[in-house]
C-alpha cells in the first residue's frame, strides 16, 4: 500500500554496511515483506475492505521484483512454480468494486475458485514457520509492508478477528511478532526522505523505480507478490531501513482496536443522519 505511517520503536541495531547483492544485512530477525491486495469496499467496520490476494517474500530469498514476473494469479495461486522464500495466494474476499480492479487488475470471475481466508492463513502460517527456521538464532518475526501500519496490517488483523486467527500463530517458539512499515511516520521524516531519495512521491512502486531502475519492469505492479519483492528490495537500501517504522504486536493490535472503535461510533452516527433524512 502506498501512504501514511505508524509509531516507531527498536528492534535491534543494524550494520550499517552497504551491500552490493540485493539482500538485507544479517539479523535474528526473520522478516517476511508482504503484500495484500483488497476489495476496496472502504477501510471502516461497516463496509470494510477485504483481502483478495496475499503474498510475501523471505529475506533471505533469492531474487529481486524482476523474479516475481509470469509467477502470480495462477489457478489455485501462486502455486508450485513460485521460488524458494515466496509465497502468494489469491483470496475469496470479493466481490471487488470497480476502482479496486482498475488497480489491481482482480476480476471477480478471478477469484471464484479462490480459497477462503482461513484456508490461506493456514498455508501463510507454514510459510513463515518454515521462513524463521532458516534464521539462525531467530528471535523475532516482523511483517514488513509498504504503508502498512494503517492499512494491511489493519486488513490482516480484520481478517484474523472474523475467522478467530492471530497473529502470534506465525511465531515458533514463542519469538516476538513485530511490525515495520518503510513509509515514515511523520510529515517530517517524508519530507526530508523525499528530499534524499530527489522524490516527489514515496509511493512504493516510485521509489523501487528510483533506487533500482534495472528492476523495473512495470508488468507487475500492482499484483501483491511484486509489491511485497519491491518493499524488500527497497529496504536493503540503508536510508530506507534509517526510516522504517517499527512497532510490536500489541501497539499495532491497540492501534487496530482504537480504528475498530471509532468506525463503529461512525456506523452508528451514519445510520442515525440516514434515518432522519428519510424523516424529512
Amino acid at each position: 500500500m502506498e501512504e501514511e505511517g505508524g509509531a516507531q520503536g527498536n528492534l535491534e541495531t543494524e550494520p550499517t554496511t552497504k551491500r552490493a547483492r540485493v539482500s538485507p544485512p544479517t539479523s535474528t530477525t526473520c522478516r517476511i515483506f508482504y503484500d495484500c491486495e483488497t476489495s476496496g469496499q472502504g477501510c471502516s467496520l461497516f463496509k470494510q475492505d477485504r483481502i483478495v490476494e496475499l503474498a510475501a517474500v523471505a529475506d533471505w530469498a533469492s531474487g529481486t521484483a524482476l523474479t516475481t514476473r509470469g509467477l502470480t494469479r495462477r489457478p489455485g495461486g501462486g502455486g508450485p512454480g513460485l521460488p524458494d522464500g515466496y509465497f502468494s495466494e489469491l483470496v475469496a474476499g470479493g466481490p471487488c468494486t470497480a476502482r479496486a480492479t482498475f488497480v489491481h487488475g482482480l476480476t471477480d470471475q478471478q477469484l471464484r475458485t479462490a480459497r477462503p481466508f482461513e484456508s490461506v492463513w493456514k498455508a501463510f502460517i507454514d510459510f513463515v514457520h518454515e521462513a524463521q527456521e532458516r534464521v539462525p538464532h531467530c528471535t523475532a518475526v516482523s511483517l514488513v509492508g509498504h504503508n502498512s501500519l494503517f492499512s494491511d496490517n489493519y486488513w490482516l488483523l480484520s481478517e484474523l478477528g472474523r475467522c478467530g486467527g492471530t497473529v502470534e500463530e506465525l511465531a515458533l517458539a514463542s519469538r516476538r511478532i513485530v511490525f515495520e512499515d518503510t513509509y515514515p511516520k511523520t510529515e517530517e521524516a517524508r519530507r526530508r526522505l523525499k528530499a534524499d531519495l530527489k522524490l516527489p512521491s514515496l509511493k512504493n512502486s516510485e521509489v523501487h523505480r528510483a533506487l533500482h531502475p534495472e528492476l523495473c519492469s512495470g508488468s507487475e505492479a500492482h499484483t501483491a507478490l511484486w509489491d511485497a519483492a519491491a518493499t524488500r528490495d527497497n529496504w536493503t537500501n540503508p536510508r530506507i531501513r534509517k526510516t522504517t517504522e517499527r512497532l510490536s504486536a500489541a501497539q499495532q493490535i491497540g492501534h487496530w482496536k482504537v480504528l475498530q472503535a471509532r468506525n463503529a461510533l461512525d456506523a452508528l452516527s451514519a445510520d442515525h443522519s440516514d434515518g432522519e433524512d428519510e424523516r424529512c
